[in-house]
Parts: C-alpha cells; sequence; structure tokens
C-alpha cells in the first residue's frame, strides 16, 4: 500500500480529474469536523461517459500507485459516481445532480445537520422524479 498524505491523495486526485477536464473541482478538507474522511473533492463532469471516463482515470491511476479504492457507488443512470479511498471521498456529479444536492455547501457550512437528514422515500421520490423528467 503506498504511503501518502491524505492531503497529498485529495491534491492527485483533483489534478486526475482536472487532467480530464472535470469542472468546478472542490477540495473540502473535513478533518476538524469528520470521522469519516479527511477530505472531500468534488468535481463535475457534462455526460454519464464523461463521468464515468473521470472515475475510470481515477481508479485506474490510483490502483497503479497501490491505492485501489474501498467502495464505489454509481449505477449508469446515477448522474452521482462516489469513489471512496479511505482518508479522501470522491464525489463525481452530472450537473444537474450537483446542482440539486450541493454537498460540498453542506461540508463548507460545518453544519451538524445532515443532508440527508430526510426520510428514505423522500430522497427515492426526487430522484425519480429528477429521472422522469429529463
Amino acid at each position: 500500500m503506498s504511503k501518502i498524505s491524505s492531503e497529498d491523495k485529495a491534491k492527485l486526485i483533483a489534478n486526475l480529474c482536472e487532467d480530464l477536464k472535470a469542472v468546478d473541482i472542490k477540495t473540502v478538507d473535513v478533518r476538524e469536523t469528520s470521522t469519516i474522511t479527511d477530505f472531500y473533492v468534488v468535481c463535475t463532469g457534462n455526460s454519464e461517459p464523461h463521468l464515468k471516463a473521470i472515475a475510470t482515470k481515477v481508479h485506474m491511476e490510483l490502483k497503479h500507485q497501490d491505492m485501489d479504492y474501498n467502495t464505489v457507488d454509481a449505477d449508469e443512470h446515477s448522474h452521482w459516481v462516489v469513489q471512496d479511498y479511505g482518508n479522501v471521498i470522491l464525489h463525481i456529479f452530472h450537473p444537474d445532480a450537483r446542482r440539486h444536492y450541493n454537498i460540498e455547501e453542506f461540508w463548507l457550512r460545518n453544519s451538524q445537520d445532515s443532508p440527508w437528514d430526510c426520510p428514505e422515500n423522500q430522497i427515492l421520490r426526487d430522484e425519480l422524479m429528477r429521472r422522469n423528467n429529463h
């Protein structure tokens, strides 16, 4: 396993996203407020294939450096890909999903209220409505 600081890993991930023309790349330091991870990297791709290309590039490069991810969450229509690299979690969004969820605002505010503190069925209903409207 490669030894790299979480800050350097976050920078590497952000740079890889930039190499593939991801936009609005933000790195959020949550070391003082999170027990889950040290950094979130959030970026936007312009289409489903673009999201997949970004995710694949980051995965392959980090795997090549012995930093394979712990988990990934996405499907072909999700508009949101999450890759968990332990002390850095990458979120890759389609522009519509990024605007809708606005998760980095939550972390930047240092809020104690979770953005997902709503009934699960409300989240699912919102996602189904969004998909049906596109």
